[in-house]
């Protein structure tokens, strides 16, 4: 009979949700908000798209491709972030990023358990899982997705399927909140292939291994119908997957290109996947081959992404940990820890999962501040962004077209809204050709005067020690209008010619 104390214990999946909410809320907020300009760029949007309430059809944001026609693939999450950010401005969307990450692997503890793994070494996979995402971590849509991904897994791999209708709710909602309703719907197609090959190539459940491919393909042709249930109909599903065939922007995109295994977190990702191929080889029982393919096609996409590490970790790693289990039963183990995280098993989920999601939305609605402490951040860094030359610039009234680094065109649309954009983190939108302008003019190729002149750039926002200042600085009718430590403003005289 079970003790009634250990019956108010948290739950192993209450206690990780406890443990990452609160954590990712009071110590990684400032990393949430200043991972890149994309964090900016989201409120700006959703911001838009609540005050006119219509969606984004148009390009209102850029000089660069006004009114060109415009497809908002994240526009759910988009509006989503922005109402927080309209109740309790940035605290509040770090609290909504805190708590989506700690659902994330709240639910990943969850379908560990469900399918048999012992809790102590569920919660190292998950921490380690939680680990190696943190790499991808930023108050942007794919968070989202990083939950969905999670959802969907656990839908996918159990005896009996959820009904038919549960995956097209999940599509549907996916594809109105983020562009990686795609990688759910390769994740649905590997599975099917797994069982596919199973059903060919191991006779004994031949049967068994058919009906279940047979399952998947109704639920990838649900999944495929739902993509298209969107305000943008077929323009989104198609927008997303052309966005793969613009190679050029994707090589110039750090987070598209492989890992270097130069830093930490991606050396951590090659030691846990040499460590997952050695248990593999280590243990006798053979792996499915549904789980074969996931891990196959989901450790190439990360090979060849560092982004996609995040989902390696949400995908591949839980399923090693699944085959590795009976494995790691074997081993001894520290004093008491199989048993102390055995007792999780048995304890309640709500009744602490519930305290900390009301302490962090308090947080929120406070903007972060308790007693004049700011124990979330409410404000974007200032020495990330450039804060202080944007409010002089604003303040002044300063017109005319702006040049200003990739990464802060984003922050360009929040901080500044009455100005137009030259590119922002938006490169699918702006495409190869405006990209290409961009950097032309930022590595200051030959023909970099040239492309400011096409675009009849007359200030410029840019880091005081980039070539780019540099070259500016020396450049006839060309002037430093603002400068502090993050960023110098210049400004081109009238009818100066850009060339010497």
């Amino acid at each position: 009979m079970t003790h009634p104390a250990r019956r108010m214990t948290p739950s192993l999946p209450a206690l990780v949700f406890l443990l990452w909410s609160m954590a990712v809320a009071l110590t990684a907020g400032s990393r949430l908000l200043n991972a890149d300009g994309d964090t900016a760029r989201h409120l700006r949007h959703g911001e838009t798209i609540l005050t006119t309430r219509h969606l984004i059809r148009v390009d209102p944001f850029s000089f660069t491709k006004p009114g060109a026609p415009f497809v908002g693939f994240e526009y759910g999450s988009q509006v989503l972030m922005a109402g927080v950010h309209r109740l309790g401005g940035l605290a509040g969307v770090v609290v909504l990023s805190a708590l989506l990450i700690a659902l994330t692997y709240a639910r990943l503890t969850r379908y560990l358990l469900r399918r048999g793994v012992e809790p102590g070494f569920a919660y190292v996979v998950v921490t380690l899982g939680a680990i190696l995402s943190s790499m991808h971590w930023a108050a942007r849509p794919h968070l989202v997705t990083q939950l969905l991904v999670v959802v969907l897994l656990d839908m996918l791999d159990r005896e009996k399927s959820p009904p038919y209708w549960w995956f097209g709710l999940l599509f549907v909602a996916w594809v109105n909140l983020h562009g990686g309703f795609l990688f759910g719907l390769i994740l649905v197609g590997i599975f099917a292939g797994g069982h596919l090959a199973a059903a060919f190539l191991r006779t004994a459940d031949r049967g068994q291994s058919l009906g279940r491919a047979r399952s998947l393909g109704i639920i990838l042709l649900i999944g495929i119908v739902g993509s298209f249930l969107t305000p943008y109909g077929a323009a989104l599903p198609r927008h997303v997957l052309g966005f793969f065939g613009q190679g050029f922007i994707q090589q110039a995109t750090s987070e598209f290109q492989s890992p270097g295994f130069r830093d930490l977190g991606t050396r951590l990702f090659l030691l846990t996947l040499l460590a997952g191929i050695a248990g593999l080889a280590w243990i006798r029982d053979r792996i499915s081959l549904p789980y074969m393919a996931v891990i196959l096609a989901v450790t190439a996409f990360a090979l060849m992404a560092r982004r996609n590490i995040a989902l390696w970790a949400l995908t591949v790693l839980p399923l090693l940990a699944i085959h590795l289990d009976p494995l790691v039963r074997r081993w001894p183990e520290p004093p008491n820890f199989r048993r102390s995280f055995g007792e999780t098993t048995e304890g309640r989920t709500w009744l602490w999962a519930l305290p900390p999601v009301v302490i962090v939305l308090v947080l929120a609605l406070l903007h972060g501040s308790i007693g004049g402490l700011q124990v979330v951040p409410d404000r974007f860094r200032s020495t990330t962004f450039p804060v202080e030359a944007m409010e002089a610039a604003r303040a002044a009234g300063l017109e005319g077209r702006i040049y200003t680094q990739f990464t802060w065109g984003g922050y360009q649309l929040y901080a500044w809204p009455e100005q137009k954009v030259f590119i922002d983190g938006g490169s699918d939108f702006y495409g190869e050709d405006v990209l290409k302008d961009y950097l032309d003019v930022w590595t200051l190729q030959p023909q970099w005067r040239d492309r400011l002149a096409t675009w009849n750039v007359s200030v410029a926002i840019l880091p005081p020690d980039s070539p780019l200042a540099a070259a500016l600085d020396r450049e006839t009718g060309w002037r430093a209008w603002h400068s502090d430590s993050i960023a110098t403003i210049f400004t081109r005289e009238p009818n100066d010619s850009l060339a010497h």
